[in-house]
C-alpha cells in the first residue's frame, strides 16, 4: 500500500470514527433529556442492559481509535525527531491502553453488579 493510500486509509477511518462518536454522544444526551437516572442503581440498570453496554463499549474504542490516528498525525506531522516521536507515541500508546482498560473494568464492574 502507497502512502498516499495509508493516509486515505486513516482520513475515513477519523471519519467513521467521529460519526461513531457523535452518535454515541446523541444517542446518550437524547437518554439523559427524556429520562434521566436518578441516582447510582438507576444508572446501573441502564448500563448493565447488554445493547447499552455493547454501545458504551463501542464509542470508547472509537474514541479511543479516533485519538491514537488523530494524535499519531499531530507527531509525525510536527515532531521531527525520530526519537522524541517514537517517545510520544509510546507514551500515547500507553495511555490510551490504560484508558482502554479502564472503561472495560468500568463497564464490566457495572454489568457484573448490575
Amino acid at each position: 500500500m502507497s502512502r498516499k493510500a495509508s493516509g486515505l486509509k486513516a482520513w475515513i477511518i477519523q471519519r467513521i470514527t467521529s460519526l461513531l462518536v457523535a452518535a454515541g454522544v446523541l444517542l446518550f444526551a437524547l437518554k439523559l433529556l427524556a429520562s434521566p437516572p436518578e441516582g447510582v442503581m438507576q444508572w446501573r440498570a441502564w448500563l448493565s442492559m447488554s445493547g447499552i453496554t455493547v454501545l458504551v463499549l463501542l464509542v470508547l474504542f472509537a474514541l479511543l481509535w479516533h485519538a491514537w490516528i488523530g494524535m499519531r498525525d499531530v507527531f509525525i506531522d510536527y515532531v521531527h525527531a525520530q526519537s522524541w516521536r517514537l517517545t510520544l507515541l509510546s507514551l500515547l500508546a500507553v495511555y490510551l491502553a490504560a484508558c482502554a482498560l479502564w472503561g472495560l473494568f468500568i463497564m464490566l464492574g457495572v454489568f457484573v453488579q448490575g
